[in-house]
């Protein structure tokens, strides 16, 4: 609520509750005077004597009528002219009332915008919670991609060694496949190897098949089909033996 509005607020119930109060303030001096000069009017009273005299021009009873009503005139006037001070009066309880409809705004404002807030908080945390899960699988797929390309590497070296009979080439291709099998053992875990094995029938069916080149090509128990097969849980070398001799 800014200072304008406050001031016409203010303004509105000062206006009301100072109206209510000095019509209540004059209606009851009215009922509480007219009681009085009725009550005054039904005693016998002693006029005096000017006002002896003036029952005998006016009529009698003149004197104490006049003066019960004189009395009452005079009550009320009072009432009148004190009625203005229920303003002020209303003027108080108007700021009360509007410093209470200022915190409660405030209050309510306050609580909106900490909503807002916890509402923005949890988008952003979906947000993070999606992007994070999109990175995954992402990062999944791309492993996924990785490993099979790498396997295919090797067994693009098997292909090449099936049909080789020189010593010094078929030493070099063996040498090749255990590179392309050093740079899997250092991009992967073996847990990391054996859960996407076990995510991707493709990748086992690939491991599967280049165990079994090896088999066929004379290199089981070799230091290739050890590692291999170490690396999707298959017996074999360990991860921990594997890294002693790289040290």
């Amino acid at each position: 609520m800014d200072e304008q509005t406050r001031k016409e607020r203010i303004g509105q119930i000062r206006g009301f509750v100072g109206l209510a109060l000095a019509v209540a303030w004059i209606a009851y001096w009215w009922a509480k005077l007219e009681a009085a000069k009725q009550a005054a009017l039904a005693q016998p009273c002693d006029p005096g004597f000017f006002g002896k005299a003036m029952d005998v021009v006016a009529g009698a009873g003149s004197a104490c009528r006049s003066a019960a009503e004189n009395q009452f005139a005079g009550g009320m006037f009072g009432a009148v002219i004190t009625a203005p001070l229920a303003f002020l009066v209303a003027h108080m309880v108007a700021r009360w009332r509007v410093g209470q409809l200022v915190a409660h705004e405030a209050y309510v404002n306050a609580h909106a915008e900490r909503q807002r807030q916890q509402d923005h908080q949890k988008a952003l945390d979906q947000l993070g919670d999606a992007a994070a899960l999109e990175a995954s699988a992402s990062r999944r797929e791309n492993d996924r991609h990785e490993l099979i390309t790498r396997l295919g590497a090797v067994d693009d070296q098997l292909i090449v060694l099936e049909g080789e009979t020189e010593p010094d080439r078929v030493t070099r291709i063996k040498m090749s496949i255990s590179q392309a099998l050093r740079e899997i053992d250092a991009k992967f875990t073996d847990d990391e190897l054996q859960a996407l094995a076990a995510a991707h029938p493709a990748i086992r069916q690939r491991v599967d098949r280049t165990l079994a080149d090896m088999c066929r090509l004379g290199l089981e128990g070799g230091r290739q089909h050890q590692d291999l097969a170490g690396m999707f849980g298959r017996g074999g070398t360990t991860e921990a033996d594997r890294a002693l001799d790289l040290s």
